[in-house]
């Protein structure tokens, strides 16, 4: 009975270490799921764009710096640099926050929406607030960018409406 008892503890011994190396994980692994990868949309938009606008009664070279929103996938916030118009007169723009991206990693869209942003022109003693449509796309690292900015000043300054239209490539 004794060597029966030493007997089955040693069988024991053998077979639970080999029951529990059969044992496989059977939960999918997330994070490498190849079908089940999300594309954050505003870390794949944001970076330094350089290129150039054309503002019809101006053009010339720019820098665009687009940053993600903290805590959001797809919003960011839209640094548009100064522009030099007439060679002589800078217009400039406060961020323009919260601008909401849709599509895929390859095809980014910024659907039309408009915001309220501070915008100074040199020549004027003061800056003054404006309204800002934008639209545009980001495809493979290229930007192309449309803004409308109407504001009572503009107006003021006969100028009306100023359609920026801003094609740039990703640093």
């Amino acid at each position: 009975m004794k060597e029966m008892k030493k007997f089955l503890l040693m069988l024991f011994v053998v077979v639970l270490p080999l029951g529990m190396v059969a044992c496989s994980d059977d939960d999918d692994d997330d994070d490498n799921d190849d079908n089940n990868t999300e594309v954050v949309l505003a870390k794949e938009a944001a970076g330094t764009y350089t290129g150039t606008f054309d503002a019809g009664i101006a053009d010339g070279d720019m820098t665009i710096t687009i940053s993600a929103v903290s805590g959001s996938d797809d919003e960011v916030n839209i640094t548009i640099g100064d522009m030099t118009i007439m060679f002589v007169i800078t217009a400039s723009f406060d961020d323009i926050e919260n601008v909401k991206l849709t599509g895929t990693e390859d095809n980014i869209t910024i659907a039309s929406q408009t915001k309220e942003v501070g915008m100074n022109i040199s020549v004027l003693p003061d800056p003054f607030d404006a309204e800002v449509t934008l639209s545009g796309s980001i495809k493979d690292g290229k930007l192309e960018l449309n803004a409308k900015v109407s504001a009572d000043m503009l107006d003021t300054a006969q100028i009306g409406t100023l359609d920026i239209s801003i094609e740039a490539e990703k640093e």
